[in-house]
């Protein structure tokens, strides 16, 4: 594994190791991605076998040309006018488009499900990679799968240097969004549907329809937190599953109706309805907090540990910090247990932007959680004899 700053010089000796088949991870401005030529399909299966990713599960490729839509897409001409329309408007940017795969793209990289998404990222050194290239770069986040997104250099060490010796990183510091991009499927012309929340959203989608004259194009949003319970069959498009972004503590979501009182030293995390029966209680000092908006503030001193994605509410913050702040959990020493405020149940966005980033943190905490809720009980209460914070 090597690690290089993003230069120009580093830039071309990366491209040049794509071109032989090699993996680069690249910086984006969502996250760091774990990039291979798209078109070869060894390269791309190289992909799955690093990150540990499931083979339906699949991976967005990354271009700069607008006309590789034509490429590497089989769709109507009404289609193509309206993806057009959204990506001249969006792009680059943190948006993935997704549509029927022509048959130039490798199955490996589909995954399997016909569909194969395209972005067009906002990031000097991944435009710079993708033409000194001269490829389509495949790439999913830089990590083992399922586990927390990586938004530097270092997390992407941490993850994949034990498993690709070949592996290299171009360095270009901290990610600026924070999140993966917005994943929409081209349904049809007229109907595109929302897979994934991300720092675009509906209302940048409609704004760029309208903007070209497309204003009866329908916009639903998927329940993907529903949709995909197991890896079994292929997925229209990438972070489909309950469980992701997850650390290696049990993480939890906390409730507006499972708060405990003001300084609650002698309360506990309840997880039985989350993770069973026989899950005792985790008290307060081996619990970590990650908090939004001062929502949990009153426990930083008992919890174990307690950092604020922005205490100040700011959702563009808490885009950046979500990812950087799930890891840290895992470098809390004596950690049992994790939790964070459901922040729409807290929380109103200033305005459809700050919605749209807010959407996207719970979307990720939801998933680190996968869904589960925990409440509040006195500490030592027995299993049978809880008295409850709601």
């Amino acid at each position: 594994m090597t690690t290089l700053p993003a230069d120009e010089a580093n830039i071309q000796v990366a491209a040049e190791r794509l071109a032989k088949g090699l993996l680069v991870a690249m910086p984006t401005e969502t996250v760091y991605g774990l990039g291979a030529d798209a078109l070869n399909e060894a390269a791309a299966k190289r992909i799955f076998e690093v990150k540990g990713r499931p083979p339906t599960d699949p991976l967005i490729v990354h271009i700069t040309d607008l006309g590789l839509m034509d490429t590497l897409w089989e769709v109507d001409a009404d289609t193509r006018t309206t993806a057009r329309a959204v990506a001249g408007a969006l792009w680059p940017g943190p948006i993935t488009l997704v549509a029927r795969a022509a048959d130039i793209v490798p199955t490996a990289v589909t995954g399997g499900s016909g569909f194969v998404g395209l972005r067009s990222p906002n990031h000097p050194v991944a435009r710079a990679l993708i033409d000194a290239s001269g490829k389509c770069i495949a790439a999913p986040s830089a990590n083992t799968f399922g586990h927390v997104s990586p938004t530097t250099a270092a997390h992407v060490a941490v993850d994949l240097a034990p498993r690709d010796k070949t592996l290299t990183i171009l360095d270009a510091g901290a990610c600026t969004v924070g999140v993966e991009s917005t994943v929409v499927r081209m349904n049809s012309a007229k109907h595109l549907e929302i897979l994934r929340r991300g720092a675009v959203s509906a209302a940048d989608i409609i704004k760029a329809l309208n903007g070209a004259g497309l204003d009866d194009v329908a916009i639903t949003i998927r329940d993907t937190r529903s949709k995909y319970a197991s890896e079994a069959a292929p997925m229209d498009g990438p972070g489909q599953l309950l469980t992701h972004y997850s650390p290696n503590v049990p993480s939890f979501l906390v409730a507006p109706n499972a708060l405990p009182p003001k300084s609650p030293t002698s309360w506990a995390v309840d997880m039985t309805t989350a993770a069973g029966p026989s899950a005792a209680p985790v008290p307060m000092e081996k619990t970590v907090v990650i908090d939004f908006g001062s929502t949990l503030a009153d426990t930083q001193f008992s919890c174990l540990a307690y950092r604020s994605l922005s205490s100040s509410g700011s959702a563009q913050e808490a885009c950046q910090q979500v990812f950087d702040a799930l890891r840290w959990t895992e470098t809390v020493d004596g950690a049992a247990a994790v939790i964070f405020p459901l922040v729409s149940e807290f929380h109103n966005a200033a305005d459809a932007a700050a919605a749209a980033l807010l959407d996207a943190v719970e979307d990720r905490l939801f998933r680190a959680a996968s869904g589960r809720v925990a409440n509040f009980v006195v500490a030592g209460a027995a299993n049978g004899d809880k008295s409850t914070a709601s």
